[in-house]
């Protein structure tokens, strides 16, 4: 009830879906690229599964929080108390390395993490 009187009264929520240019149904280098943390002392890092280049998640959290985050302002009312990092899948990979961006300003008060393979 309480939700929907926040709905009734202007606070509906803003959901922000992250995607890729392409003619891919899924653009697998991206995504294991950007949705991977760096592994220290590697200067060049390789997911041994794709054999594609991986480790940039520090880089699309940045877009996130220092690129987009100003463009979806700029159209939509955001409260900076109450914003939620969520993922899926391979998204869902990402969000546990924003627990570094905790203490950074611009980071996100909460986060979920969806796995499709856990039950």
């Amino acid at each position: 009830a309480e939700q929907l009187e926040q709905l009734a009264n202007g606070r509906a929520p803003v959901l922000i879906a992250v995607g890729y240019r392409s003619d891919q149904r899924f653009n697998r280098s991206g995504r294991t690229y950007d949705y991977t943390p760096r592994l220290p002392g590697l200067e060049q890092q390789i997911d041994p599964l794709t054999g594609m280049p991986s480790g940039g998640v520090e880089h699309l959290l940045e877009l996130l929080t220092r690129h987009m985050r100003p463009l979806v302002a700029a159209r939509a009312p955001l409260d900076p108390t109450q914003q939620t990092l969520w993922g899926h899948s391979y998204g869902g990979l990402a969000v546990p390395a924003r627990a570094m961006w905790k203490a950074r300003p611009g980071s996100w008060r909460r986060s979920c993490v969806r796995c499709p393979v856990c039950r």
